[in-house]
């Protein structure tokens, strides 16, 4: 997965010759995504935006915000 301004999030199953555009509900830059298995996964981003996902980045959660680092 990959992340970036106004909430993208770019997801690839086939090594990054394809990506798919999965947008985030918030209008931050994201700056960093991880996941823990295939289907949990969280991004962070300005503002101390932080999103969650368990269906693999098809669908985020804000789960926190507001916070500068």
């Amino acid at each position: 997965a990959a992340v970036g301004v106004n909430g993208t999030v770019l997801a690839t199953t086939d090594g990054g010759r394809s990506w798919t555009a999965h947008g985030a509900s918030t209008p931050a830059a994201l700056l960093g995504v991880d996941f823990v298995d295939a289907e949990r996964g969280w991004a962070v981003g300005d503002g101390g935006t932080v999103l969650a996902t368990t269906d693999s980045g098809r669908t985020w959660t804000v789960k926190g915000g507001g916070t500068p680092f």
